[in-house]
């Protein structure tokens, strides 16, 4: 409705454009919107948002963000950049792989551990939850993350483990 109450405007001679109008983004731009109309109604549907407004009160945007882009793309995370420029999404804001690394650094176990807790009340007998544990083996001493484990190579490496 907005657009056509703009256009009309335009013909009625009341918004005069010119050349360098056109090109400003303040009067022209577009997202691309369809995954966001799907997941919105997804996380709406599985009561995530409230939740992830409780938990993370300064972050969810971010966070849903970051789970769009997984979703829609399953892309490497360093490649967000470009997929945030174009794609409607929680955040509305340019998200770069270093923000991504920094904000990540700063999510606590506790929050979390919280999350999931809350998240996990709202199932009943017949909901189901998929989860995963996958581990990946490295030669780096340097991850807080890593421990010493087995692989499948049996070999005395850290570890990484995932929980998915």
């Amino acid at each position: 409705m907005l657009l056509l109450t703009f256009l009309a405007m335009i013909a009625l001679n009341e918004i005069i454009l010119t050349n360098d109008d056109l090109n400003n983004s303040k009067y022209v731009s577009s997202k691309i919107i369809g995954h966001s109309l799907l997941l919105d109604l997804l996380t709406s549907e599985l009561n995530i948002l409230p939740l992830l407004k409780r938990i993370f009160p300064l972050k969810f945007t971010f966070i849903l963000s970051i789970v769009y882009y997984n979703v829609a793309t399953r892309i490497e995370l360093y490649k967000i950049n470009s997929w945030s420029i174009n794609h409607d999404h929680p955040y509305h804001d340019v998200i770069t792989a270093p923000r991504i690394s920094e904000f990540l650094s700063k999510i606590s176990f506790d929050e979390i551990h919280n999350f999931m807790y809350l998240w996990l009340e709202n199932f009943n007998e017949e909901d189901y939850l998929y989860y995963d544990i996958t581990s990946i083996s490295a030669y780096s001493n340097n991850n807080h993350l890593a421990t010493l484990g087995d692989n499948r190579g049996h070999e005395n490496l850290i570890k990484l483990t995932f929980r998915l």
